[in-house]
């Protein structure tokens, strides 16, 4: 990035300082930008993260719901008893319970 984007951006997501201000210290701007950058980022990464970790969340408890429903026995206790004949079933009915992206 050039520093006039990389004050624009610091205008943008931090301070609305003034450009002047931003540009007039090289090294103020990149540690400005630096840090704020990487804060950014770590939030942007962590909000990405939950609902990744939301999404997949859901698609278990889909998935037992459906398994409940199909098999009449609840899952957690089939892979209990036996994991690789569960798994077969799960894959099975995997077109009940997983969602096509949109």
């Amino acid at each position: 990035m050039t520093k006039r984007e990389k004050a624009l951006w610091l205008q943008e997501y931090y301070k609305n300082y003034s450009l002047k201000w931003y540009l007039e210290n090289d090294a103020r701007l990149n540690a400005m930008f630096r840090k704020v950058y990487h804060r950014y980022m770590t939030d942007l990464n962590a909000r990405a993260s939950k609902a990744q970790l939301s999404h997949i969340e859901d698609l278990g408890k889909r998935m037992r719901e459906v398994y409940e429903d199909v098999y009449g026995t609840n899952f957690d206790s089939d892979c209990r008893l036996d994991r690789a004949e569960t798994n077969r079933k799960v894959q099975a009915i995997r077109s009940m319970w997983v969602v096509a992206p949109a």
